[in-house]
């Protein structure tokens, strides 16, 4: 410390000579430097600096000369007054001309820091800049950083300060900090958050009993066909015509229609039973119709007016009417000779007969 001082009383001495020579140049105004400082004609020089700082070493009455003091990072040097100045706000590092480096969030302008925008960012002594597609950075002071993206959503554009939602009919997003959105596969839709896809495919214990499954969903078998066992496929299955009145028909694979009377048959024209032997009688694959008759005008139509109606139950028959009642019926028989429609005439007057095995009963047997 003595020596540092002995440095000092050296630098005094010739300073004050420097200042004695200069005087006799009264016209010239003479400066003497110390660093960067200029000592101006007829400034008294002292080591006495306690009003600037106990740091001031040498000084004059207005500024000190040399100046020891040690400053924080965020502060500069005052050497003038010998002082500690805080950087201006968000100044990371500074000066006597303003800030050198500002914090992060901030860059310079005019030797102060203002803020990044919304939208922009800025590393510390960097410039603002804008976030990457992918990334948002806050609305408001300041961002020291962008945010990515997080899962739904996007963003396809930079400097921005939100993200865009992955929210389309098929679209999603399941990573973070993206640039756009993803879309949904086949069989498969967006989840609630959009953050993934759920598979619409159904089990196919679900599907109805025709329909079948083709790996994802229940289908409709054709018209025609039903679902194979295992519910993989449909096919066309042989037409089941066992139900009387029809026939398979291959070329179709259909069933088609008995001819009327007909209850089995190959073909519309080839039967092989009749619906009932008492209304058809089965003639060369043709069921053909008929009746007993149950009065005289039943005989009359069938025979042209040449039989007579014989009732087989005649209990149950009306004279009046000459018909059967209670649905006896009974049958024709010619009015001529030998069962010939041609032959002679049977007598025209009624007579009464009595039938066979009935006692005391009575027919009417009329031309």
């Amino acid at each position: 410390m003595k020596k540092a001082f002995s440095l000092i009383e050296l630098l005094i001495s010739l300073i004050t000579i420097s200042v004695i020579i200069a005087s006799f140049a009264p016209v010239i105004t003479q400066k003497l430097k110390y660093g960067k400082v200029a000592v101006t004609k007829g400034e008294t020089i002292t080591n006495k600096c306690d009003k600037f700082s106990p740091d001031c070493k040498l000084c004059t009455k207005k500024q000190c000369l040399i100046c020891t003091k040690t400053c924080l990072s965020n502060q500069y040097l005052d050497r003038d007054n010998c002082n500690c100045v805080s950087c201006p706000n968000n100044c990371e590092s500074c000066n006597e001309l303003g800030c050198n480096r500002c914090k992060a969030g901030y860059q310079k302008k005019d030797g102060a820091c203002e803020a990044c925008q919304s939208g922009y960012y800025s590393l510390e002594g960097g410039t603002c800049q804008k976030c990457p597609k992918g990334s948002m950075a806050n609305s408001a002071i300041s961002a020291t950083g962008c945010i990515q993206c997080p899962l739904g959503t996007y963003q396809d554009e930079t400097g921005k300060t939100s993200c865009k939602s992955c929210s389309g009919s098929n679209q999603y997003q399941d990573g973070i900090g993206q640039s756009i959105c993803k879309t949904c596969g086949v069989n498969s839709i967006p989840n609630s958050n959009h953050t993934g896809c759920n598979s619409t495919c159904v089990d196919k214990s679900t599907c109805g009993s025709n329909q079948y499954h083709d790996n994802c969903h229940c289908q409709n078998c054709s018209t025609g066909q039903i679902p194979n066992s295992d519910k993989t496929g449909c096919y066309t299955p042989a037409a089941d015509c066992s139900a009387d009145g029809k026939y398979y028909i291959a070329s179709s694979n259909s069933c088609g229609d008995c001819a009327a009377g007909c209850k089995k048959c190959t073909s519309s024209t080839a039967c092989t039973e009749c619906t009932n032997s008492e209304d058809y009688k089965l003639v060369n694959g043709v069921c053909k119709e008929y009746k007993y008759p149950a009065s005289q005008a039943d005989c009359d139509r069938l025979s042209n007016n040449k039989s007579i109606y014989i009732p087989l139950d005649v209990d149950k028959y009306d004279k009046a009417t000459l018909s059967s009642t209670g649905g006896t019926h009974g049958f024709c028989m010619t009015k001529r000779n030998a069962g010939d429609l041609n032959g002679p005439s049977i007598p025209t007057v009624v007579t009464e007969i009595d039938t066979v095995g009935r006692d005391k009963k009575n027919i009417v047997i009329q031309k």
